[in-house]
């Protein structure tokens, strides 16, 4: 009866051990390379990302826009836009650089460029950025003739700066 007792008493100490070690011991999780990183279906494992875009009806004026994100180092990544017209129009292209926090993406940094009468903008901008998370970016592309507007957007995946 004693032994019995002493076993029941024994499995009891250990389950209670082992849920004060879950609820007590706090774990943390950080990402000390690359295979640790949470990847979602907005994301690639790769240094780089490009997004291409077209108006969704065919435009008489706005062919196409890029962007385009790429990891140079660590801390040092490239964005690149790119915004062509069938004819020369006013082209605007917009970069926003959105860095990953919580979960979700906002708007880290952002660039406006236009230029008159012309068939192509282009912009290349290298940025620092602090490491251990994602960044995208994304591009809105516009072609003006004068009342007519046409515009499309793009946005890349996210690529891992750690």
């Amino acid at each position: 009866m004693i032994q019995r007792l002493r076993h029941v008493i024994a499995w009891n100490v250990l389950g209670i051990l082992a849920i004060l070690s879950v609820i007590i011991i706090p774990t943390s999780v950080k990402a000390d390379s690359l295979m640790d990183v949470i990847y979602t279906d907005e994301e690639t494992t790769e240094d780089f990302s490009k997004a291409y875009s077209t108006p969704k009806a065919r435009g008489a004026y706005l062919a196409y826009g890029v962007g385009q994100i790429t990891k140079l180092s660590d801390m040092k990544l490239n964005v690149y836009g790119e915004t062509a017209a069938a004819r020369d129009s006013y082209l605007t292209l917009e970069m926003y650089l959105e860095r990953k926090q919580d979960g979700s993406y906002y708007t880290y940094k952002m660039w406006e460029f236009y230029r008159e009468d012309a068939p192509l903008l282009t912009a290349s901008i290298n940025v620092l950025v602090p490491t251990g998370t994602f960044y995208r970016l994304s591009t809105y592309h516009a072609a003006k003739n004068g009342v007519t507007r046409e515009s499309t957007g793009a946005t890349t995946y996210g690529i891992y700066m750690g």
